[in-house]
């Protein structure tokens, strides 16, 4: 992938069979009720509107994105936040935010530059997202990228930002974002992710040279027109809009299938990683 950071596979997640039927229904069921309540009984945060779509099942945390749920595009971006050439990225996407509020962007984790930190910064994301500043913690990241990221730095950040210090300190301890982080790296394993950034559209790969500081935003939008039609098509006979970009993505990406449950539908479910602490 050109100039992207590569990684090495590591051994901290195996692929196994998921179960069917009823059974599977009636526990992601219970566990989408259950994870809903404990949102509902945190004091100041707003509910997500739709935990499966935000989530998706084995993640169970509402999905760092940006833009329309019902999108016909999602454009998934694969980042290491210790990756400088991310952050050199990182303006070129908030551009391409602003440009396209139609599309759906998510961003998914593939922590591996420097591990214990990469992981780190990212689970302290996801607590800045618990408190609806992902995007403003991102920038902190960026902004601060040569950092040595232990704990009370990261916590540093988030009181810059405003949040509310206790709360993001007991999130970066929560299981439940070490496991989030985790399966998005076994996710990413799982698709062969060659490197970070990587940048898909429904499932395309969006080349290397039009991704950077001084890329050419012309091919994305190519890509997100050739997707949008794609997409209209299917709705046009009867399919809803995430059925029909997911089935989009399974047929431009080169894994299939795999691709479009892992990062258009969130189904982490039938990842095992290993999620003890540090």
């Amino acid at each position: 992938m050109g100039h992207h950071d590569g990684h090495g596979h590591h051994d901290e997640h195996a692929t196994g069979g998921s179960g069917t039927g009823t059974v599977i229904l009636t526990v992601v069921a219970v566990a989408v009720m259950t994870y809903a309540m404990g949102w509902a009984s945190r004091p100041g945060l707003p509910l997500p509107e739709d935990i499966r779509e935000n989530a998706g099942p084995g993640y169970f945390e509402p999905l760092p994105a940006r833009g329309p749920a019902d999108a016909a595009v999602v454009v998934v971006d694969v980042i290491d936040f210790k990756c400088g050439h991310c952050a050199k990225h990182h303006g070129f996407l908030k551009r391409l935010m602003a440009e396209h509020r139609d599309l759906r962007f998510a961003v998914k984790f593939l922590p591996f530059m420097k591990k214990d930190e990469s992981e780190r910064a990212a689970i302290a994301a996801m607590a800045a997202n618990r408190q609806n500043r992902f995007w403003d913690y991102a920038d902190m990241l960026y902004k601060h990228q040569s950092d040595a990221w232990d704990a009370e730095t990261l916590i540093k950040y988030a009181e810059a930002l405003g949040l509310n210090p206790q709360r993001f300190r007991a999130d970066m301890r929560d299981p439940a974002l070490r496991s989030y982080v985790r399966r998005d790296k076994a996710a990413a394993e799982a698709l062969d992710v060659g490197g970070t950034p990587t940048l898909y559209v429904n499932g395309r790969t969006v080349p290397v040279d039009a991704i950077g500081p001084v890329g050419d935003p012309s091919m994305f939008r190519t890509m997100v027109r050739d997707a949008q039609r794609a997409v209209a098509a299917r709705v046009a006979t009867g399919s809803d809009v995430v059925t029909a970009r997911a089935a989009d993505a399974e047929k431009h990406s080169s894994q299939g299938g795999a691709f479009a449950r892992l990062y258009m539908l969130n189904d982490a479910q039938d990842l095992t990683v290993d999620l003890r602490s540090e």
